[in-house]
């Protein structure tokens, strides 16, 4: 007997093998179970694999034979990359696409068909794909659902950022915590989560399929096929069955199990209705698939409508409970569905709106529907406004009312924020400084803002009633201007202009305007309409007139600075010999008495210069330390915001120190330079401002003259076209501009220059035709000195005494001053030595230093200045004394005198003037 059950052991053991090796079986299939796909597939609690496909799956392996090994804890891309490895055998719930069947072999009947969609949190305001804008978008890595979403995105040309995970739940709590603002997963997701919410933004319908590594278990997949083909012809399968169970959960078998059976032993007892039987089959199983397809699309319409579905009885008026409800309505009101499924309509409507329900009640069953507003409170005690669509229906002689609910809260939100965007506008274009108008294409006014009484006289009623009245107020010596304007405007091409013109106000005086206007362009590029101002530029237009008349005054002053000059070299001669003749003692009394009257009229002749130069002068500026670099910072706070902003202005900072100069003059300089620089870049570019202490090499070798002292360097580059090398010469000649006629005095750049030799600096140009300029300005350091010693008094005798046969060298370019000043030296018992050239005079200095004891120096003369001199003096020989005479200059401006110089002598001068200079500066 034992041998028996062996041998029968063996052989089916054997069969069983041989039919295995037959049909390709493995014994052992591993499936990778991915965690965030639920309902199809997830790990529940326990951490048992749970859902459609691992209950299909383990149902249709365990069938044929084989033993099913779940791989779990996994995410989609770990699952995805262990398949391709080999690791696991079995991708399941996966989407088949050009890319990946490069890497997979897929089998050909699908479990499900999805979608991809996008779920936002319950307060999110996300309703349309246009809305996704600019957003933060959680993406599944290697998921075609945000591969297709992408895609999507692209195709509507609408930027997002995408932002990657692992696991769907990291992308559900990154929604709800707001770190994103959607997420991208297939459309049965939110049946596991329920805490999120669908929008219609749904895409790329496609089937899940099975997936293997390329190559690697076809046979797997042919047993998946054939069994998935058998069980979805058969209506109560085990496959039907799980479908209904996890996506459908409220669909039952229509046709219980029982009755197939019957039906089969019906076949087999009554063969003679086997025909009947057969076709009832059929005709019940067509019947049957569609009510079910019908059922799903009512589950997928009723459970992914953005408003609220209510489903009651309703008899003559009264209503029941309600018998469905959809989850949106469940989550605006934060019910559960079973707590829903025991209330009425009354329950969820305030106190003050169940009278309004009432009357609804009365009219439906009149008219069949009816559309209201009333207020639905939640289970919290908020209050939501809504718009109620209820009409009714009958089903197997029932009549019920369906309830469709639209929440009013987002829409009274936006009614609010639309009134207040409205009153924003209406505000600005109410409050506007600016005269505001908007014109039909015909030119009818169709608004004037309220500032057009302030400016014209006239009320915005008498331009809406007379749309001509502004032609009319036009100053008729402008009219041309106007007209032409108004003809210009109709070209097609232009569509903004600007025009300077005067209007006549009501009280019949006039102003100014500034006009601009811009065309209206409505659909199809069609101009129907224009918008304009009128802006009172008339205090402007007076500022212009009085700006220049100082430009007018500015460059009389020059002029009058340089007869000054002049003039007050002849006058030191006509003095300086009148004062000789004066004290000859050769000289007749008559004769005395002609120079005496000479003198005087010299005399006058000083004091009308000392007028001329006042006028020439600015006697308001105040000489002190000013940091440079704070005046950088105010000039570039001043100018960044008239600057276009097609011009980057840049500030580099990088010395504190200070210049002795008149603050508000420094301010003018970089205000002139900058002004220049903007010119010069019309189309836009960059400005540098840069301040630092200067390179001592470099200074030296451009100016020898100033290797004693601590330079400062600024520098204003620019981007702009440059300038030619006949410009760059005269860029500082009074009255040179390259601006045109009436744009421009041409004494910016002239000022500046002026200015900088007065504070006994340099400036410095370096400019090429398309590649910008550069202005360098060599300022001298300010460095505080303690003068606390005690200075020695000079008494009254020093200034009086005479150093007999000192020894002075005197520079002048003038032969006749220099006659002058020798006889008034030599009268004292002085050596003298006259030169009418500097150079030859600085040559003889330089052969032997320590020769004389006092140098005069006029302080204009060609090739080197009596300042220049100076310094080269001093660098040789500190000690000696340097007397400057001067008529006018713009580097004594304000009797600042030059480190260099130890005295000024301004001219005309007298005898006396000299001899007590010379006797100072001899007995220091």
């Amino acid at each position: 007997m034992k041998k028996k059950i062996l041998h029968s052991v063996f052989v089916f053991s054997f069969i069983t093998l041989f039919f295995q090796t037959l049909t390709g079986v493995y014994a052992d299939v591993s499936i990778a179970v991915f965690e965030g796909a639920k309902p199809v597939i997830f790990t529940d609690e326990s951490g048992t694999p749970a859902g459609l496909c691992p209950e299909l799956l383990n149902y249709i392996f365990t069938k044929s034979g084989e033993k099913v090994h779940f791989v779990t804890g996994l995410s989609f891309y770990e699952a995805y990359e262990k398949v391709l490895s080999g690791e696991i055998d079995i991708m399941p719930a996966i989407v088949k696409t050009p890319e990946r069947s490069k890497l997979f072999d897929f089998n050909s009947e699908s479990f499900i068909v999805t979608w991809s969609q996008v779920f936002i949190s319950p307060g999110s305001s996300i309703e349309s794909v246009l809305d996704l804008r600019g957003k933060d978008i959680a993406l599944m890595k290697n998921d075609q659902n945000g591969k297709n979403f992408i895609t999507l995105m692209s195709d509507f040309d609408i930027p997002f950022n995408a932002v990657y995970y692992d696991r769907f739940p990291e992308m559900s709590d990154a929604v709800l915590k707001e770190e994103v603002d959607a997420m991208v997963s297939f459309n049965f997701y939110i049946k596991s989560e329920e805490r999120l919410k669908p929008t219609g933004i749904i895409f790329s319908p496609s089937k899940s399929l099975v997936g293997v590594k390329k190559g690697g278990s076809p046979g797997l997949l042919e047993i998946i096929d054939s069994s998935l083909k058998e069980m979805k012809q058969d209506d109560n399968s085990f496959y039907n069955r799980q479908l209904r169970k996890w996506l459908f959960v409220d669909t039952q078998d229509v046709i219980p199990g029982w009755i197939y059976i019957t039906l089969f032993i019906s076949l087999l007892v009554i063969i003679t209705g086997f025909l009947f039987v057969f076709m009832l089959k059929i005709q019940v199983k067509r019947i049957h698939q569609k009510l079910f397809k019908s059922e799903e699309v009512y589950k997928r319409v009723f459970n992914t409508a953005n408003d609220s579905i209510f489903l009651y009885p309703f008899n003559n008026e009264k209503i029941g409970t309600y018998t469905d409800v959809n989850e949106i309505a469940c989550r605006r009101l934060g019910y559960t569905r079973d707590e829903l499924l025991s209330m009425t309509p009354m329950d969820i409507n305030a106190q003050e709106t169940r009278g309004i329900i009432l009357e609804m009640l009365k009219k439906i069953r009149d008219e069949g529907n009816v559309l209201f507003k009333a207020v639905h409170i939640t289970k919290e005690g908020k209050r939501i406004p809504v718009e109620i669509n209820a009409q009714l229906f009958e089903t197997n002689g029932k009549t019920f009312a369906l309830s469709i609910i639209r929440d009013l809260s987002y829409r009274e939100e936006f009614d609010s924020l639309l009134s207040a965007l409205e009153m924003k506008y209406r505000t600005i274009a109410d409050y506007n400084y600016d005269w505001e108008f908007w014109l039909t294409a015909e030119r009818s006014f169709v608004y004037s803002s309220p500032s057009c009484k302030r400016i014209s006289g006239y009320e915005a009623d008498d331009f809406l009633k007379d749309s001509h009245l502004l032609d009319k107020i036009v100053y008729k010596d402008d009219r041309n201007i106007w007209d032409n304007h108004c003809i210009s405007y109709q070209d097609e091409t232009k569509t903004e202009c600007a025009i300077e013109i005067r209007i006549v106000r009501k009280d019949g005086t006039f102003c100014w305007v500034e006009h601009q206007c811009r065309k209206i362009f409505g659909p199809e590029k069609r101009v129907v309409g224009f918008r304009g101002s009128f802006r009172d530029i008339t205090k402007r237009k007076d500022m212009e007139e009085q700006l220049g008349r100082k430009d007018r005054l500015e460059s009389m002053g020059v002029l009058a600075g340089g007869i000054a000059h002049d003039f007050n070299n002849i006058l030191a001669i006509i003095r300086g010999y009148a004062e000789l003749g004066e004290h000859d003692k050769d000289c007749r009394e008559e004769t005395r008495d002609k120079f005496t009257t000479i003198l005087q009229a010299a005399n006058r002749g000083a004091n009308l210069t000392g007028q001329i130069l006042d006028f020439a002068r600015d006697r308001h500026s105040e000489t002190k330390p000013v940091k440079v670099s704070e005046i950088a910072k105010e000039v570039y706070n001043l100018i960044k915001p008239s600057f276009p902003s097609s011009v980057k202005i840049k500030l580099n900072l990088n010395s504190d120190a200070s210049v002795l100069a008149d603050e508000g003059q420094i301010h003018q300089v970089f205000m002139n330079i900058c002004a220049n620089a903007r010119l010069a870049m019309p189309d836009g570019g960059k400005l540098s401002i840069s301040i630092r202490e200067a390179d001592a090499t470099k200074v030296c070798s451009l100016y020898p003259d100033l290797c004693s002292f601590k330079m400062m360097e600024v520098s204003f580059k620019d981007t702009g076209i440059g300038m030619s090398d006949d410009v760059k010469n005269r860029i500082f000649d009074p009255f040179f501009t390259t601006r045109g006629t009436g744009k421009g005095a041409g004494m910016g750049m002239s000022v500046v220059h002026g200015l900088v030799k007065q504070w006994n600096g340099r400036i410095a140009v370096e400019s090429s035709p398309g590649k910008g300029t550069e202005i360098f300005l060599y300022l001298q350091i300010y460095e505080h000195k303690d003068e606390s010693a005690e200075t020695s008094e000079i008494s009254e005798t020093s200034e009086t005494s005479v150093r007999v046969k000192s020894r002075i060298m005197i520079i002048d370019d003038e032969e006749i001053i220099l006659d002058l000043v020798q006889k008034f030296l030599e009268r004292e018992g002085h050596l003298v030595s006259r030169f009418s050239d500097p150079s030859m005079g600085l040559k003889y200095f330089k052969n032997d230093p320590s020769l004389f004891d006092l140098i005069i120096t006029d302080m204009t003369m060609p090739d080197i200045s009596g300042a220049d001199l100076a310094e080269i003096v001093k660098s040789i020989r500190p000690e000696i004394p340097v007397l400057l005479s001067t008529g006018y200059s713009e580097e004594l401006r304000d009797d600042r005198i030059p480190g260099s110089v130890d005295e000024v002598l301004k001219k005309p001068f007298t005898g006396a003037d000299l001899n007590a200079a010379v006797n100072r500066l001899l007995n220091k």
